[in-house]
């Protein structure tokens, strides 16, 4: 087995980068602030056992657990104590993070269930509060308030709490029907941490109902937190927002396409179906978490989970599904079209062929880079920590600790976004917009302006997030890295490493905690990321390279490869058009002569020479062939050859175009002609003697107020008859040329330019702006002329050549 030597260097600092993330997660990211000694499971039972000691029976209710990160804490700790302190604080002494065990009847709305208890553990298994759920109507024998404070501070010395630290702060009784309820709270008399530390006990009738000890943050930073939490709220709204309205341009511009037969789908269900079974299983192995802290009238957590879960994964990710789909199908098309090597790894794959040379570099690059952004960023905040205090926020730990396999959960969530954010934004903006303006800079800059805006709803920033300020720009930059990455090798490279990067944050709290499960689970983990590097040793083993053959290429690969070299062939054909036309504009002493040639879209006919023919005389020719494309380019050819031949012979343009016409009128298609104004410039006397074959008529525009005359001989195109006829139709004129006059000729593409509504752009506009202009050159006329017809016509494409020459007598 061999890396490529252009690899090594990329693995060489994607392992350094691996160093550096593993030596500073502990210390650095907020998730390994805590250390989970216990399954779910484990603590569901903890927490049951706990009731029972309490004298409740819980038997017939179901248990559910959620793990609550508290961000707030945390956050204030890290800008207190700093980074490594805080999370260690938070690890080993305070039990802020916590296990919140719901106990109740799923048969039953909330209203009609006799009992609903909560129970908070520490991720190491103590009880920091319960609360009993006691419907209003249930009858108790009542206490005196210094009887129910006695019986609640009995309890809390049996849990160990030394009573004498605190001053009760406040006491409120509730009379309800059938008993009397009290709440006492008391405040501890030191801080912890500057942190008040509080707890509250609640006495139902003659019984303790509940109790949580709990730490408030300063108030200052409290309203300051409040801030950021409005701003963050504004932050998702618009990130929501700006993601719909991307949704509906994405699967809009599929349809267009799918109409006008441009795009293909048999890929793009291929992945439809990869994602959404990522979808469906993560969730699926994450579906206690779904619902948390959500609530619907009087249905029961049970039932709200479920109609949160069908709403999640058949609506809300099936639309991201969908765009994903519309977003590949529309990238594709554009990528085969010179690009296709971007996805050379990724046909293998969808060709069940992952051992391929191609899939072995994008897995090594990937893994490489995503390290390497991991290693930064863990290395930047290493360094920042050393000199300055500051916090890293993060919302929640993602379902890892509830799912029922953590390091699946890990793996399927980070690879579903890595794939939904690379496929929309890199892949799809990028070779769309490539296409579109034959450049590669606007689609990385446009996609990473977009996914800053969108990026806070669609993917997580390793650790977490640092000030608001620097995250904008932070996503920014990593877009335009990922974005780099995906131009510079593929989209499997991209995606790869935008998976890494993912999945090794989203596993942190697993590989931060002790308990037997989840060091299992970490095994599993690192076992999973593994696979792909496996195969790709076996594809550096095998050193085989993927290629489509005829029979299993998919039919649109087959079609847009057929496209895209008939483009090659039509670029090749205006280049030899373009090649046949003069190089230069002629220097003649007392005139000044320009001439330029604007392809359509397509190869085109159009056509224009200039002939020095000797004793001060010039040919001036101007044509254009029937039709478009290769056919018209080819008689364009032909029609120059031919004319080179005979200019020289006779300084008569009728004579040329009448010995053109017999070798056209054999060469050519009966269906096709070739239109031709000839001119013969005579310098010493300043006379033209011209001719014209079916063309339209040249512009002469006296100087001063001459006003213009049109050169329209007689005259058939070339082409349509054997000889006798068309010679006999032809005219030759002459006429003297005066200073300051200008002759313009030109094709059709100017005079019958368009708008949308189908308005042409007429020779009358075309005589105006040629007079407006008498004065400037013959170069600048026509750039004038250009631009004139350019504002006409808007944002309606070109359709045919727009050829002009213009003469100017000095």
């Amino acid at each position: 087995m061999s890396i490529p030597k252009s690899i090594f260097v990329v693995l060489l600092f994607g392992i350094l980068g691996a160093v550096l993330f593993f030596s500073n997660y502990s210390n650095y990211a907020p998730q390994s602030s805590l250390d989970l000694k216990f399954t779910r499971t484990e603590i569901i039972a903890l927490a049951r056992e706990y009731l029972s000691k309490m004298g409740y029976h819980t038997d017939g209710l179901t248990a559910d657990a959620n793990f609550r990160f508290d961000s707030g804490t945390t956050l204030y700790l890290e800008e207190e104590l700093g980074l490594a302190e805080a999370h260690r604080v938070l690890r080993d002494t305070l039990a802020t993070h916590n296990w919140d065990v719901y106990f109740f009847n799923r048969s039953l709305p909330p209203n009609q269930m006799p009992d609903q208890f909560n129970v908070w553990v520490s991720p190491a298994g103590r009880i920091i509060g319960f609360k009993h759920t006691l419907p209003d109507s249930v009858g108790r024998r009542s206490l005196a308030e210094e009887q129910a404070r006695a019986l609640a501070e009995d309890f809390l010395q049996r849990e160990g709490v030394d009573i004498s630290r605190y001053a009760l702060e406040k006491s409120t009784a509730n009379q309800l029907p059938n008993r009397k309820d009290y709440t006492f709270n008391w405040a501890r008399k030191d801080s912890v941490y500057s942190m008040a530390a509080k707890i509250w006990v609640k006495v139902n009738g003659d019984k303790i109902g509940g109790f949580r000890y709990e730490l408030e943050e300063p108030e200052a930073f409290g309203k300051e937190g409040s801030k950021v939490q409005t701003f963050v709220i504004y932050v998702i709204a618009g990130a929501s927002t700006a993601t719909f309205i991307l949704l509906i341009f994405i699967i809009t511009l599929f349809l267009k396409k799918y109409h006008e037969g441009e795009v293909g789908v048999k890929t793009a269900i291929g992945v439809f179906v990869l994602l959404f079974s990522l979808i469906l299983f993560e969730h699926l192995l994450a579906f206690t978490t779904i619902g948390y802290g959500s609530s619907m009238g009087n249905v029961n957590r049970f039932n709200t989970r479920i109609i949160v879960f069908v709403i999640a994964v058949f609506i809300v990710q099936a639309l991201m599904a969908a765009m994903v789909f519309a977003g590949w199908s529309v990238g594709e098309s554009s990528a085969r079209q010179g690009w296709a090597n971007k996805l050379k790894a990724i046909d293998g794959l969808y060709n069940w062929k992952p051992f391929t040379l191609e899939f072995a570099n994008s897995v090594v690059r990937g893994y490489s880079f995503g390290f390497i952004i991991l290693g930064a960023i863990s290395g930047i905040i290493a360094i920042a920590a050393m000199r300055s205090k500051f916090g890293i926020f993060i919302q929640s730990l993602l379902g890892i600790p509830e799912s029922i396999f953590p390091s699946l959960s890990a793996v399927f969530l980070a690879l579903r976004i890595a794939i939904i954010n690379e496929i929309v934004f890199r892949f799809f903006f990028i070779s769309w917009l490539r296409e579109k303006k034959k450049k590669i800079w606007p689609g990385i800059v446009i996609s990473s302006l977009l996914w800053t805006l969108i990026a806070f709803n669609l993917w997580d920033f390793p650790f977490g997030y640092l000030d608001f300020i620097w995250l904008f720009p932070s996503y920014f930059l990593i877009s335009v890295i990922l974005g780099w990455i995906l131009v510079k090798y593929d989209l499997l490279t991209a995606i790869f490493t935008n998976f890494v990067v993912l999945a090794f944050s989203y596993a942190i709290p697993m590989l931060a905690s002790s308990a037997p499960f989840f060091d299992w689970q970490s095994k599993l983990f690192y076992g999973f990321m593994a696979l792909p590097l496996l195969a790709a040793a076996i594809g550096y083993v095998k050193r085989q390279q993927f290629q489509f053959s005829l029979e299993v290429t998919p039919a649109h690969i087959r079609r847009i490869s057929e496209r895209e070299r008939m483009a090659k062939e039509l670029e090749i054909a205006r280049n030899v058009q373009m090649s046949l036309l003069p190089k230069e504009n002629p220097l003649l002493e007392g005139f000044d002569i320009a001439g330029v040639c604007i392809p359509a879209l397509e190869v085109g006919g159009d056509y224009y020479d200039f002939f020095q023919l000797g004793d001060s005389k010039i040919g001036i020719a101007i044509g254009d062939v029937s039709g478009k494309g290769v056919p018209a380019a080819i008689y364009m050819t032909l029609t120059k050859g031919i004319l080179q031949s005979h200019a020289s012979e006779n300084i008569s343009p009728k004579e040329v175009l009448n010995k053109l016409n017999r070798q056209i009128y054999l060469n050519i298609e009966k269906n096709s002609f070739v239109s031709m104004f000839y001119a013969v410039l005579d310098m010493k006397k300043h006379t033209i003697r011209f001719a014209r074959a079916g063309h339209n008529p040249a512009i002469l525009a006296h100087r001063g107020e001459g006003g213009n005359t049109f050169l329209q001989p007689k005259g058939i195109a070339l082409g349509l008859e054997a000889g006798k006829k068309f010679y006999e139709f032809l005219e030759e004129h002459e006429i003297r040329l005066q200073s300051g006059d200008v002759l313009t000729f030109y094709t059709d593409g100017f005079t019958e330019a368009s708008t949308k509504e189908g308005e042409e752009y007429s020779e009358e506009r075309l005589e105006q702006v040629i007079s407006q202009n008498k004065d400037v050159s013959a170069n600048v006329i026509i750039q004038n002329v250009v631009r004139a017809v350019k504002k006409f016509v808007g944002s309606h494409p070109q359709h045919d050549d727009m050829t002009m020459v213009v003469v100017k007598v000095l």
